[in-house]
C-alpha cells in the first residue's frame, strides 16, 4: 500500500521540499503571465507596422490586457489548486476570463478615443493567440504538477492523532487519487486506546506526548486531528496543547463527514473534509519574504558595520583577556538548541554547570567596555551571523538561556508559543521596552505576551516598524545592563 512504503522511507530521512500551498498559484500566475504577453508583443512584431507615434498604444493595449486577464482570473478561482490541477474543468472560465478582459481593454480605447489607431487584424490574432497560449502553458503545467505529485518531489508531510475509528475513515480516503499530495508521516493514538489491526498500525508511534515530540524533531507540515465531534471540550484542550508547534492543526470531520459532501476548505486539501484550528504563524510566501529580508539585510549590514565591528573586537581583547565573542546555547524555531554569538561583555571564566545568572545592575561579572557595549546593544551585532546561518532573524522574540526556558514554561502557560518563529535580535517586546533582565514571573509574562501577538500579527510592514523603533528603544531604554 503507497501509504505503508512512505513509512518505510521514513520522513525524516528524506529532505524533499514540503508542498508550499501559495508557491504553484504563483508560478501559475507567471506562466499565465508570460503567455499574455508574448501573445501580445509576438503578434505585434509579426503583424504590425507600426511608428514610434503609435507604439506607446500597443504597449498600453498589451498591458491593460494582461493586468484585466489576471485580474478576473484571480476573483474566477483559476488560481486555487485544484484549477490548476484539472485544467480541462475550467477552461470556460479561462475563455470568459481573456473575454472580459479584452472587452475592458475595448471600452477603455473607446472611452479614450484611440480605437481606431489598433489594427483589426491584429486584435484578432491577439485575442485567439491569448486563448491559445494560456490554455497550452494551464495544461503544461498540470501535467508537470502531476508529475511532480506522482514522483513524491512535492508532498505535505501530515501527522495524525485521534481515535482508530475516525482515523481508519481518514485512511480510506487518504487512499483516493486526490490525497496523493500527503505523505503520511506517522499516527498517534488518544490516551488508553490500543494499536487495532488496521492498515494504519505499522505507523502507530504513541500518544500525545509522542506526537509533540514527534513533530518538534521531524519536519511535519500538518497535524490532522480525528476525533469524534462529540468530544467538544477535548478537541479544545487539544487545539491548546497542541498551538505551541509551528505547524498547521486541522480537524477533520466525524464518521458522517466522510458521507455527507461538505464545502471544501481552502488550499492543497480541497477535496478533504478538514476544518483548520490554527495555522503556522508564517507560512507560504511569508517564509520566503522574511528569509530574504533577512538575509540580504543582514549581509548588508555586516558589510556597512565590518570597520566596527572589527574595532569592538580590537578594544575587547585590549580591555580583558578571553576571548572576543562569546557562545551560548540557546533554543531557537520550534525548540531546537543554537549557538549565539555575542561580544563578550564580561570577565572571561568557564561556562558553570549550575542555573544561567542574568546581568543585574552594578554586576562585577561585567567589564569596563561590556558595560557599555550591553548598554548600547553592541554586544548583539555577532548576531547577524546567526542570521546569516539561519538558526535567528532580524525581527522575532529574544532567545533566552536553556534552563531559563525550563524555569518559565512551568509558571507561564503557553510560553513556547513564542517559539514558533525564529528567535530576533531585535523584537516586539523589546521595542515596547522589555529589553534587559527579567527580574519577575510578572515582566517575563508581558515579554512573552508581546512575543505570542507578534507570532500571530506578524507582516513584512511589523518587521519595518519594529527595526525602524529599535534604534529609538535602546537610546531611551534605561534596563539594559
Amino acid at each position: 500500500m503507497a501509504i505503508d512504503s512512505v513509512s518505510k522511507r521514513q520522513v525524516r530521512e528524506r529532505r524533499s521540499f514540503a508542498f508550499v500551498t501559495k508557491l504553484i498559484p504563483g508560478l501559475q500566475a507567471l506562466t499565465d503571465s508570460a503567455a499574455l504577453l508574448g501573445a501580445g508583443y509576438v503578434s505585434l512584431y509579426f503583424l504590425v507596422a507600426y511608428s514610434y507615434k503609435t507604439i506607446d498604444y500597443y504597449h498600453f493595449a498589451i498591458i491593460f490586457n494582461w493586468l484585466a486577464t489576471m485580474m478576473v482570473a484571480h476573483f474566477a478561482g483559476l488560481y486555487q489548486f485544484d484549477a490548476i490541477l484539472k485544467p480541462r474543468y475550467i477552461q470556460d472560465r479561462v475563455i470568459i476570463a481573456i473575454i472580459t478582459a479584452f472587452l475592458l481593454m475595448f471600452a477603455a480605447a473607446f472611452t479614450l478615443k484611440i480605437s481606431d489607431v489598433y489594427s483589426r487584424v491584429w486584435i484578432a490574432i491577439f485575442f485567439l493567440g491569448s486563448i491559445g497560449a494560456v490554455t497550452a502553458e494551464r495544461y503544461w503545467v498540470s501535467l508537470v504538477l502531476k508529475s511532480l505529485v506522482r514522483s513524491r518531489t512535492i508532498f505535505r508531510r501530515v501527522a495524525i492523532f485521534g481515535r482508530a475509528a475516525q482515523i481508519s475513515q481518514f485512511f480510506e480516503f487518504a487512499e483516493k487519487p486526490e490525497s496523493s499530495i500527503m505523505q503520511i508521516a506517522a499516527v498517534f493514538l488518544e490516551d488508553g486506546e490500543q494499536s487495532p489491526g488496521q492498515p494504519f498500525a505499522p505507523l502507530v508511534r504513541g500518544g500525545l506526548e509522542e506526537l509533540i515530540a514527534f513533530t518538534r524533531s521531524n519536519t511535519i507540515d500538518d497535524i490532522i486531528v480525528a476525533l469524534p465531534w462529540s468530544e467538544a471540550a477535548r478537541i479544545k484542550q487539544l487545539m491548546l496543547d497542541l498551538r505551541e508547534l509551528p505547524t498547521n492543526v486541522l480537524l477533520s470531520a466525524d464518521l458522517a463527514g466522510y458521507s455527507v459532501r461538505m464545502g471544501p476548505p481552502p488550499g492543497y486539501y480541497d477535496t478533504a473534509p478538514l476544518f483548520q484550528l490554527a495555522g503556522k504563524p508564517l507560512s507560504e510566501w511569508d517564509v520566503v519574504i522574511k528569509a530574504v529580508t533577512d538575509y540580504c539585510i543582514a549581509a548588508l549590514l555586516l558589510a556597512a558595520l565590518s570597520p566596527l565591528l572589527l574595532i569592538v573586537a580590537l578594544l575587547i581583547k585590549l580591555d580583558s583577556p578571553g576571548p572576543v565573542l562569546f557562545r551560548q546555547q540557546r533554543l531557537g524555531f520550534n525548540n531546537r538548541r543554537f549557538n549565539i554569538y555575542k561580544f563578550r561583555s564580561m570577565v572571561h571564566a568557564p561556562q558553570p554547570a549550575a542555573a544561567t545568572v542574568q546581568a543585574t545592575a552594578g554586576d562585577r561579572r561585567i567589564t569596563r567596555l561590556g558595560r557599555f557595549l550591553r548598554t548600547s546593544s553592541i554586544d548583539e551585532l555577532p548576531q547577524l551571523l546567526n542570521v546569516l546561518n539561519g538558526t535567528m532573524s532580524l525581527v522575532g522574540p529574544r532567545p533566552h538561556a536553556v534552563d531559563h526556558n525550563e524555569d518559565y514554561a512551568k509558571k507561564i502557560r503557553f510560553y513556547f508559543a513564542r517559539h514558533r518563529v525564529k528567535p530576533g535580535i531585535t523584537g516586539l517586546a523589546q521595542v515596547k521596552g522589555f529589553r534587559g533582565p527579567t527580574e519577575t514571573v510578572a515582566k517575563m509574562e508581558q515579554r512573552v505576551k508581546y512575543d505570542i501577538e507578534y507570532t500571530e500579527t506578524w507582516s513584512p510592514a511589523l518587521d519595518l516598524k519594529i527595526l525602524l523603533m529599535t534604534p529609538y528603544s535602546v537610546i531611551i531604554g534605561t534596563n539594559a545592563v
